[in-house]
């Protein structure tokens, strides 16, 4: 299953942070490394735009808020 979802070690936590676009950098936490991808492309338009959570062309307020459901402090 870890190597179907790109992960270097499986967790149910870590697989729903992957399938929900949260995990932009793909490692499996979503962490600060992931937030500045997002902000990177903050309102930035086109296809495939790391942040753009859902996949609407724009990286903008609605991606932020759909990070920080699946974003916690550690």
């Amino acid at each position: 299953m870890s190597s179907l979802l790109g992960l270097s070690e499986f967790s149910p936590q870590a697989a729903r942070r992957k399938l929900s676009g949260a995990d932009i950098n793909g490692d499996g936490k979503v962490d600060l490394t992931d937030l500045a991808l997002l902000m990177g492309n903050y309102g930035k338009t086109g296809g495939g735009l790391s942040g753009d959570l859902n996949r609407d062309g724009r990286v903008d307020e609605s991606d932020l808020n759909l990070f920080t459901e699946e974003y916690s402090i550690p």
